[in-house]
């Protein structure tokens, strides 16, 4: 068969249905034509904040329903699927938000057209792509791979069906009645599903009761509440961006406050909150148990929680009120390795370029005995982390976890005019 070499991650949301456009220096005119799907040995690039706000947000929905993996873990140098080849137009990125275009009329972009994309169930690993298509005499249309079916998201009346990948209907199928939330970007494509204008306003469509579902394996929960929010910035203002054909669009979420269909309270369970987060932290390692004793101490309130059948316990604290550098604290718990990774965050936002200088600097330590820290992420506000090993072995005293969390408090805050200069 013929085959068309694309770099990741076009070539992944190309397979799974999601691009229906393939852009080229080069045009067709024989239609159709099928192809097999071929991904480069190197990906265009590997985190999504590298994309377009539109084409971020279409990626993140499929990656939240399950229906293509992280940039980082696509498959390269394979063959992942067939599509076929329906049409080629020439900037027109009036024809689908993917088509792209160019200013100069000697060097167009020719839109392929494509249709009846199918994934292959396992990818076709170690194969030499080429430029243009080329031919794979390996695969026919008698000896195609067998396909995935990729679900998509329907609504019967007030109720919705979405796919999600295994991690997550298993979050759902163990959460307690206090709830969890479910949100969705809404673009174009979508948002009949999930809301309509009323005059001008934005509103989002009675709906009761959503089905999650993974192949077979489904959860009925109950929607509580229904919200439709404009994103904004830092500042304030609705995150604003343009689609290729100059259209303006707004970054709008769905959030849906879901809990289950019915009480699963069992039979002689009568223990108190209190009662249950005490025991729940009576099991957590020595460590974790002064972490948070040195919290209580020093006067801070905290959280803890635990998702059933995950391996790591979260216990956040919030200490606003103690300092003016409005700060809080997650400790992220690994519960088989005995690692722990204390981050802090601030809403001061941090120049990449003092995060630049800062990484370039700072010792980084990754053991036991002197416990490392790291500058990470400004996007979403963390300053700084530790990691230190959490083993019965060498637990900390409550004594050295109170002066680690003083110690990253007070570094932070001494820190924190020159790091968001």
């Amino acid at each position: 068969m013929k085959c068309l070499s694309i770099q990741q991650p076009w070539a992944q949301y190309i397979a799974a249905g999601i691009k229906d456009i393939e852009n080229r220096p080069w045009g067709l005119k024989n239609f159709p034509q099928r192809v097999l799907i071929h991904t480069g040995k190197k990906k265009q690039f590997e985190s999504l904040d590298k994309l377009p706000l539109l084409y971020q947000l279409i990626a993140e929905n499929a990656e939240h329903l399950g229906i293509v993996p992280l940039i980082e873990d696509m498959p390269t140098g394979a063959i992942i699927g067939v599509v076929d080849i329906v049409g080629c137009s020439t900037n027109d990125a009036t024809y689908s938000d993917w088509a792209g275009f160019s200013d100069d009329p000697e060097h167009p972009v020719y839109n392929l057209h494509l249709a009846n994309a199918r994934l292959f169930k396992e990818p076709i690993l170690n194969v030499k792509g080429k430029q243009g298509i080329f031919e794979y005499p390996d695969i026919t249309e008698d000896n195609m791979p067998a396909t995935v079916d990729i679900p998509s998201i329907r609504r019967e009346g007030t109720e919705l069906f979405i796919p999600v990948d295994e991690e997550e209907l298993e979050d759902y199928q163990e959460m307690d009645s206090e709830g969890l939330t479910f949100d969705y970007n809404l673009l174009n494509d979508n948002l009949d599903l999930f809301a309509e204008f009323v005059g001008e306003d934005l509103q989002p469509l009675q709906t009761d009761y959503i089905t999650f579902f993974n192949g077979s394996k489904t959860v009925r929960v109950k929607v509580i509440d229904t919200e439709i929010s404009f994103i904004t910035d830092d500042n304030g203002n609705e995150v604003e961006f343009c689609n290729p054909a100059g259209e303006i669009l707004s970054w709008v979420k769905v959030f849906y406050t879901i809990v289950p269909k019915t009480s699963r309270k069992k039979k002689g369970s009568s223990k108190s909150a209190t009662q249950c987060l005490q025991n729940a932290i009576d099991k957590l390692p020595e460590t974790c148990r002064n972490i948070i004793t040195a919290i209580e101490s020093a006067g801070y309130s905290y959280q803890y929680n635990r998702n059933p059948g995950s391996e790591y316990a979260e216990i956040s604290t919030e200490i606003d009120d103690q300092t003016d550098a409005r700060l809080d604290a997650d400790f992220m718990v690994n519960l088989e390795t005995g690692v722990i990774t204390l981050t802090l965050y601030t809403e001061e936002r941090v120049p990449m370029k003092s995060i630049k200088k800062a990484m370039a600097t700072v010792n980084l330590i990754n053991s036991s005995a002197v416990p490392g820290w790291l500058i990470i992420n400004p996007d979403n506000g963390a300053i700084i982390a530790r990691v230190c090993n959490i083993c019965p072995d060498s637990p900390l005293t409550v004594n050295e976890a109170g002066s680690m969390i003083a110690y990253a408090i007070q570094t932070i805050e001494s820190n924190l005019p020159q790091l968001t200069k």
